[in-house]
Formats: structure tokens, C-alpha cells, sequence
């Protein structure tokens, strides 16, 4: 809460100590941040701080409909007129303000008026409210407002405000609760348009992965192998290769089974039945591992183990023995599309406006009634999604959820790149995290759910799996993730930074090195294709205890060429080391990876 006597007001001329200039240094924090709006010396109020400038101009620019609240103290009742004028619009110097929201009511210091506005211009209530007649004797910016109640009862005023808080805060819940639903949806959408379609067509990244496809934290180590399918029509039939491992995820981002090395069929190959919800009708009773998912929706992605090299040869031998086709077709199973999506540029990444809510209606229309739980049902019904019935909300319920979204997604943000649980810290004195806090890839510790740590993963990556958090030593794979350098400033991808894997790397099949986009969680773009390094790279360098230093900028150190990623200047990235087959260093602590270090 900024108390009066603070400006607020970037370029002001009267600023004689800026919230900012306050808070920076005594949070510790480098970078310039910005205030999302404006308060003026004589307004109290909560005033957002952020690093982000995207999320700050989407938040004060008219254009996207954010309500900005004011409680303003006049000496007098505004009558008919002056509050016309105000909802319409009044004329000032630098031109006419957007309509406006007002509501008043009594107040023992004289009239209490609440305004709701999306623009932000300088001292802009204050001049509105001084053009009709009623200068201002007490401004504060607010979430909420006053809540005035008549012997328990709430008056009209606050019934609206309690409404509009709920609606607001529904819509908030319902994009932290349904982002894993809406990333399956986006996956299985930039699919179909890459030429994947549903029970008919399997991807393949031949040639690996690269920044062309917008996925949430992919690896450019292996080859992908992705399909979507859609039970709506009845059981369809999987076949997978042999020696493959990844899971079958359901529409809300829930394990179903894996395949390959950790499914039933251990490694051998074979063909899987996906069962619809509800389904009466028999189904064969051998021939197949049987699975009844609770969506109609489900995502597969595996990968494929590449010897000595040879993407070519993985590929095809994923070709020769894998096909997906409905059960109905299976004594005459048509051919399978396999679709190459290595530089193919298509998007997985689901919405963080309001279209997300619009994602999430598509979701619960695919599906049946109680494909999620009871009390989940009811928070999308809340804001308007019903199975069965259009989403159409109103003018002001969109503008509600546009702003609940773009709060939301800042919320996600932060809880992903400044986690407050001490528990996501993978070692006691370094930066890297993990959002699988407790071991359990269902983000539960005995009977609570981790809500913060499942937002995180889910804001994150994609695929989830039981092998994935439960990893011994030898095999699977381990994850640590990286915003910061050693200092805890986020990186930046002007400058150049350096961190040591000390030998021996606990890594029984190789490590790699893989840099995100901080704005849109899929691979950084650079001119380097594979946005990482691996130890299984020729010509990488090792230190002489078997270990390797690895620099991340924009320009190639010289001599350490080949231990280099690229970076962005003007660009935030994060980073994820992945031990493939960890050893039992790595889950003991014994070894530990250094931080990211600041080159000067």
C-alpha cells in the first residue's frame, strides 16, 4: 500500500521520491520496475510494481479493458447531470476521457464516489471530478471499495461490489486451475494445424526441435514422437514401437499410462486401447494394454532412443511400427499420416487473454459432464462455462475475466519465477528449483495438494508422469531449473554468464543445457538451432576432473566455442539442466551444479 506524500508518476516533474525508488532498494532489487498506473502525492492506495513491461502496458493501456478503482471524497451529491457526464465522458485539456463507471452514495466526510476507468492519465479523477463541479477532498485507489452494511444487511453499492470481487476472483481461479487442460487443448490444436490430425496422424521431429514450434520447455536432445487422440467416436487403438518411453496424459493433464521402457508393454512395443468414458459395449479381452482414461481427449508424446546419431534411422523405424486407428477399423487398420514436425512453425502454447476462457469452453463441451471434479464443475459454471450451453458472457463479465486473466497470469509468473516455497530450492545455497516439491508427480505431500508447485509446472512444461519425479538412480531423467544467477538477479541475455557441472557429472547416459524464452516459455530464438549445449556434442570441452563449464551470452567466448549457448540482448531466458540416467550423486547432493555465474 503506497500511503500519500509518495509520487507515482514516471517523468513527473513534482516527484520528490517515486514508490519505486523506495521499494527497489530495499527489496534489493537491480532492474528498473515499473508502476502499473499511477497514484499522485495526495492518493493512498494499493499500487502494483512489475518487472514485466508487457504485463504493465497490458494492464493500464485502455485498449485491453483492465478496470483501474477509485474512491473519491466530495463535498456535495453529484447530481443527474454530472454523473452523466462522467459515464460519458468529460472534456479535458489533453481531450475527452473513455466512459466511465460511477456509483455514489452518503459518507459522514460528505459524498463517496466510486469510479471505475481503464485509461490512466495524469491526476485524471481529480480533473474529472473538478470539470463537473466537485473537486476532490480524498482520493484512494482500490481493488474492492467500501462495504457498507445496514445492520448486517448490504446495501446496493456494496451487493455489486461483492459480486464483481467474486466474479474477479472466480475467473483468476478458474486460469490457475484449468491451465493444464487448456495446455492439452493447445497442444492437440497446433497439431491438427501442423498436419497432425486426431486418431489419424502421428508427428515426428526428425530432425529434432527447434524455435520454430512454440512448445512449453521442450529439449532439442531427442526425437518426439506426439499424437492426439479423441475417444468422442469410440475406442481407438495405439501401436507403439519398441524401446520408447514418454506417457498418455488425459485432457486435464492427468497420467493415464506410459509406454515403452515404463509402461506394460516394458520396452517391447505393442498396441494400446483407449477406452472412452462411459463406453458399455465389450471390448477385446486380450491382444491389448487396456487403458480407460476419464476425458475423451488424450495427448501421447514418447520419446525415441537415437543410436550413434542417426536421426534417420530412429524416424524410420518409428514409421515401420507405430500407427494409431479406431478400434472399428482395426481388422483393416488405414494407413497412419506421419507428419514431420521439425522446423514446421506452429503454436502450442495456450492463451494468457481472454480467449483462454474461450480455450476452456471448447474443453468442457469435448467432454463428459464429470470429467473433472464436482467442485471444478462449479468454478467454471461460475463464470458462464456449461457443457451443453453456448459461453456468451456479458459486456461486463468479459470485462471481469479480461482483467482476471491478465492478474492470473502474472500470478503465474511469479509464482514460477520468484516461488515463494523454500521447498522448490533443489540445494540450500543455489538457484535452482523444481516444481515437483515433494517427489510426487500428483503435487501432493500426504493429503494436501501443492497448488503452487502444480501452477508452476503446469505454467511451465507439459507431460507428466509418475517417472518423471520418481526417478532412481540410473534411470529416467532429472530436472533443474534456473532464473536467476548466482546473485538472484534474473538473466539477462545481454550479458554473459558462466556455470561449472563439476566432475564427475552424475549423468549416466549425458546432460544438456537447454534456454527458454521468458515471454513465451518455449525455446529462445537465436541463430543457434538447438538453444543448448549437450555432453554428447563433438568437440565439447571437459575440465580435468571430468567435468565442463559452459558460458551462456550473446558472443562466443573465445577458445569455449563449443561450451557455449547463445543469447538475446533485450531478451530474459531461463534455463534447464537435465541429467539423463542421474546418478546417485545427484540425489544424495553430494554433486551439485554451480550457479550462474556474471562475467564483468
Amino acid at each position: 500500500m503506497r500511503p500519500a506524500d509518495r509520487v507515482d508518476v514516471l517523468g513527473a516533474r513534482e516527484v520528490d521520491a517515486r514508490a519505486h525508488d523506495v521499494v527497489q532498494p530495499r527489496a534489493g532489487i537491480a532492474e528498473r520496475v515499473f508502476p502499473v498506473g499511477r497514484l499522485d502525492r495526495d492518493t493512498t492506495g494499493l499500487l502494483l510494481l512489475t518487472n514485466d513491461g508487457d504485463l504493465c502496458f497490458r494492464l493500464t493501456h485502455p485498449t485491453w479493458g483492465v478496470d483501474k478503482e477509485y474512491e473519491a471524497t466530495v463535498a456535495a451529491p453529484l447530481h443527474e447531470a454530472a454523473l452523466a457526464a462522467l459515464r460519458q465522458g468529460v472534456q479535458l485539456e489533453d481531450g475527452p476521457t473513455h466512459p466511465c463507471q460511477v456509483l455514489q452514495q452518503d459518507h459522514d466526510a460528505g459524498t463517496l464516489v466510486r469510479l471505475v476507468l481503464h485509461e490512466g492519465r495524469k491526476r485524471q479523477v481529480r480533473r474529472m471530478l473538478a470539470a463537473v463541479g466537485h473537486p476532490v477532498l480524498q482520493l484512494r485507489r482500490t481493488r474492492i471499495g467500501t462495504l457498507r452494511f445496514r445492520d448486517g444487511a448490504p446495501d446496493p453499492a456494496t451487493v455489486q461490489l461483492a459480486y464483481d470481487q467474486i466474479d474477479f476472483g472466480r475467473g483468476i481461479d478458474a486460469f490457475l486451475t484449468g491451465m493444464s487442460a487448456t495446455s492439452v487443448y493447445a497442444v492437440c490444436r497446433g497439431l491438427e494445424e501442423a498436419g497432425v490430425k486426431p486418431n489419424q496422424g502421428i508427428g515426428i521431429t526428425e530432425e529434432l526441435l527447434d524455435a520454430r514450434s512454440l512448445f512449453l520447455t521442450p529439449n532439442t536432445t531427442t526425437v518426439y514422437v506426439l499424437a492426439c487422440l479423441n475417444l468422442k467416436d469410440g475406442p481407438v487403438v495405439l501401436r507403439v514401437p519398441p524401446r520408447v518411453l514418454g506417457p498418455v496424459d488425459d485432457a486435464n493433464f492427468r497420467w493415464v499410462v506410459d509406454v515403452g521402457l515404463t509402461g506394460p508393454d516394458k520396452g517391447a512395443g505393442g498396441e494400446y486401447l483407449f477406452v472412452p468414458p462411459g463406453y458399455k459395449r465389450t471390448v477385446p479381452a486380450k491382444g491389448y494394454h487396456v487403458a480407460k482414461p476419464r476425458t475423451n481427449r488424450l495427448l501421447i508424446f514418447y520419446r525415441v532412443f537415437v543410436e550413434k546419431g542417426d536421426l534417420a534411422a530412429a524416424a524410420a523405424g518409428v514409421k515401420a511400427k507405430a500407427a494409431v486407428f479406431p478400434l472399428s477399423q482395426a481388422a483393416k487398420p488405414p494407413a497412419t499420416a506421419f507428419v514431420n514436425t521439425s522446423g514446421v512453425k506452429f503454436n502450442t502454447i495456450s492463451a494468457n487473454d481472454f480467449s483462454f476462457y474461450e480455450e476452456l469452453n471448447a474443453i468442457v463441451q469435448n467432454e463428459p459432464a464429470d470429467w473433472v471434479d464436482a467442485n471444478t464443475v462449479g468454478l467454471y459454471a461460475a463464470i458462464g462455462i456449461r457443457k451443453g450451453q453456448p459461453f456468451a458472457p456479458d459486456a461486463r463479465m468479459k470485462k471481469t475475466l479480461t482483467e482476471s486473466v491478465a492478474v492470473a497470469n502474472a500470478i503465474a509468473r511469479s509464482n514460477a519465477f520468484a516461488s515463494r516455497d523454500p521447498r522448490t530450492r533443489i540445494f540450500r545455497d543455489r538457484q535452482w528449483v523444481t516444481p515437483f516439491v515433494g517427489g510426487s508427480y500428483q503435487f501432493l505431500a500426504g493429503a494436501e495438494r501443492l497448488l503452487d508447485a502444480q501452477v508452476m509446472f503446469f505454467y511451465l512444461a507439459t507431460g507428466i508422469t509418475p517417472a518423471m519425479s520418481e526417478a532412481k538412480p540410473g534411470t529416467g531423467s532429472a530436472y533443474a531449473l534456473a532464473f536467476r544467477d548466482a546473485t538472484g538477479n534474473y538473466l539477462d541475455g545481454g550479458r554473459t554468464y558462466k556455470v561449472t557441472l563439476p566432475g564427475p557429472i552424475p549423468a549416466k547416459n549425458f546432460w544438456a543445457f537447454t534456454v527458454y524464452d521468458n515471454q513465451t516459455r518455449s525455446l529462445l530464438p537465436t541463430d543457434q538451432k538447438s538453444a543448448g549445449v549437450d555432453s554428447n556434442l563433438p568437440g565439447i570441452k571437459k575440465n580435468a576432473d571430468g567435468g565442463a563449464t559452459v558460458w551462456f551470452g550473446p558472443k562466443a567466448p573465445a577458445g569455449n566455442e563449443a561450451n557455449w549457448v547463445q543469447t538475446m540482448p533485450g531478451k530474459g531466458y531461463n534455463l534447464i539442466l537435465r541429467l539423463y540416467g542421474p546418478l546417485e550423486p545427484w540425489f544424495n547432493q553430494t554433486w551439485q551444479p554451480g550457479d550462474l555465474e556474471l562475467q564483468m
